[in-house]
């Protein structure tokens, strides 16, 4: 399945002939993020039930070509860090770093892809600097439906362990995952969404479960064209089947903005991919 995907989106990016229009963005995120339960402490290392703060970064690019209005490819890059990165420390979500390629079909009202990427999350920057690094791949799809509103979806599965945090074992990984969504546009320039994400696959030899909830509205800026706000509210919630069960949460806070330039692509009707790294890093720093 991960080859198939893999060569249809190549496919989909290579296809670029003088039909094809360029489409892309960059974008900016703030996030202040409030954790709980059994998170540890990133600053000494050591097992605490207070919650603690911190606030991340995100900075994404997308450049993608459209041919004949029917087939799309594009490339994506993501890079993260919080307020800990410069700090000597320990189990903590310190940055990551993503790409993913994406291609399909558009109809109309529908559009059907398939995606395949990687991501590192870096869970500590002393002298172990330990990372976790996955593969992932699936389908998505998205559907235009009356009353201007789309509903779209995921289904995918992340790879196997990789990197240096316990062998990269230390974090989710061999899951299958989805997610579900939909938006609506209120007005023209406003557009408010809400998906959920779930997960299920293996963490330090134990089953382990992740999920997302969110909520978003985006803002078309009338005075400047092509510049798009955002805010978003998140929760995660991990689950680790370890002594009985083990389960952390975390709240976020999320304002941003984002730059989009040339044609008009499928990219505004599919979810975004963040969601995977987080649970990583979560997981492999925080919660383990």
């Amino acid at each position: 399945m991960r080859t198939l995907i893999l060569s249809t989106s190549l496919l989909a990016l290579g296809t670029v002939a003088a039909q094809a229009q360029v489409y892309g963005s960059a974008g900016f995120t703030f996030s202040d993020t409030h954790l709980s339960n059994v998170a540890q402490n990133p600053i000494v290392g050591s097992p605490t039930n207070e919650p603690f703060d911190n606030t991340l970064h995100r900075y994404t690019g997308t450049i993608g070509y459209l041919w004949n209005d029917m087939v799309y490819g594009q490339l994506e890059f993501s890079s993260a860090e919080t307020d800990l990165d410069d700090q000597t420390v320990e189990d903590a979500y310190l940055s990551s770093y993503r790409y993913a390629v994406r291609g399909g079909y558009v109809g109309g009202t529908f559009v059907i892809g398939a995606f395949y990427g990687a991501f590192e999350t870096i869970q500590d920057n002393d002298a172990n600097n330990r990372t976790s690094e996955r593969e992932f791949w699936g389908i998505e799809g998205s559907y235009r439906l009356p009353q201007n509103v789309t509903a779209f979806v995921q289904i995918g599965q992340i790879g196997g362990p990789g990197g240096t945090d316990g062998g990269g074992d230390d974090s989710i990984h061999d899951a299958d995952f989805y997610l579900l969504g939909a938006s609506y546009d209120l007005s023209d320039f406003v557009t408010l969404t809400g998906s959920f994400a779930d997960a299920n696959g293996r963490m330090d030899g134990d089953d382990m479960e992740a999920s997302t909830f969110s909520v978003r509205m985006d803002f078309d800026v009338p005075s400047v064209q092509n510049l798009f706000l955002h805010a978003e509210i998140t929760q995660t919630r991990l689950f680790q089947d370890e002594s009985g069960g083990e389960e952390m949460r975390d709240n976020t806070i999320s304002l941003g903005a984002t730059y989009r330039f040339g044609g008009q692509g499928p990219m505004t009707t599919m979810a975004d991919l963040g969601y995977l790294e987080n649970w990583s890093a979560l997981s492999g720093g925080v919660m383990e």
